[in-house]
Formats: C-alpha cells, sequence, structure tokens
C-alpha cells in the first residue's frame, strides 16, 4: 500500500477538525459515558465479558457456520447490557459520536465531490475506477 504524507497544512487542519470534535457535545458526552462505564464495577465487567463474549462468536464465524446454541451467552449478557442503565447511556453517546462523524464524513464528502466512506469499502487491490 503506498501512504501519502500530509503537509504541515493539511496535519495541522487535520488537528484542528479533532479539536473541534473533542469540544462538541456529542464527543463530551461520550467521554461521559466511558468513563462512567470505566468507573462503574457492574458495568465495566459487563462490557468486558460483552468484549470477550463477541470475540469468541467472531471467531466461530472464522472456523465454522453458526450454530444457535453460539448466541445464548452473548444474548443474555447483551441482556445485561441492556438492563444497565450506565451501559445505556455508554451505548446511546457511542451512537451519538457515530452520527456526529458521519455528518462530518458526508461535508468533507459534499464539498470535494468525493465519497471517503465508500472509499473504505473498495478493496485496495481494486485499482478498477468507478463511475457514477
Amino acid at each position: 500500500m503506498n501512504t501519502i504524507n500530509l503537509n504541515e497544512e493539511l496535519k495541522n487542519a487535520s488537528r484542528n477538525l479533532a479539536n473541534i470534535i473533542m469540544q462538541s457535545t456529542a464527543y463530551q458526552e461520550y467521554e461521559l459515558a466511558r468513563l462512567a462505564v470505566i468507573g462503574n464495577k457492574a458495568a465495566s465487567s459487563i462490557m468486558k465479558s460483552l468484549k470477550k463474549e463477541q470475540e469468541r462468536v467472531f471467531e466461530i464465524s472464522c472456523e465454522r457456520d453458526f450454530e444457535d446454541d453460539d448466541f445464548i451467552k452473548l444474548e443474555a449478557i447483551r441482556k445485561q447490557a441492556d438492563d444497565n442503565p450506565i451501559i445505556c447511556s455508554y451505548f446511546e453517546s457511542e451512537q451519538n459520536i457515530f452520527k456526529l462523524t458521519r455528518a462530518i464524513n458526508d461535508e468533507l464528502s459534499a464539498l470535494v465531490g468525493f465519497d471517503f466512506a465508500l472509499s473504505v469499502l473498495q478493496d485496495e487491490s481494486d485499482n478498477d475506477e468507478i463511475w457514477e
């Protein structure tokens, strides 16, 4: 893969954008919710279990077809997460930060006439241009 080195002007613009994002309400709420999960023993434990179980299910998907039993533990942990108000707040704030970054992507894409999100989906080995 060829890498592109950003010039100082683009690096500064990126830093400025990152700083503005980090000052946004969506990001601030996300950080507070994330810290609340970390600071709460029960919520933190559920999130660790959820991550571990998601990784286990992903590994299964790489090895074989799913069976109904493969999701029982994941669904139980997800129910615990859904019943925990601290985790629910975190998930909501996470969705809001995703919406913010999607809106920023849409704005940048519109300004330059290139959909950045679609470019990520394109396989790097596929050098064919996509014509609209």
